[in-house]
């Protein structure tokens, strides 16, 4: 119960599915809700040769919220992240 949100870095291609048993699915933009938002499903592809990202993410009652971070990931490694800021 909840919100699961997933900061994914730049550069790399993600693969990502998400559901909710009741609320909300937000993946790179993408919404929906509801009861039972079980398959939503998106790509996001970064750098080619970066690799790729798996997410499956699951909740019960609440949002799955998957974001790309806005800086790359050396420029934020020292700098601590302190909850969530919805303008990302």
């Amino acid at each position: 119960m909840g919100d699961l949100v997933i900061r994914v870095p730049q550069g790399v291609t993600v693969d990502a599915e998400a559901r909710s048993g009741a609320g909300e699915v937000e993946l790179f933009g993408r919404h929906s809700d509801g009861l039972d938002v079980t398959r939503t499903t998106a790509r996001d592809t970064g750098a080619p040769g970066a690799g790729t990202l798996h997410v499956d993410a699951d909740v019960g009652l609440g949002r799955v919220i998957v974001v790309r971070d806005p800086a790359p990931m050396a420029a934020t490694a020292s700098m601590p992240k302190l909850g969530w800021d919805r303008t990302l």
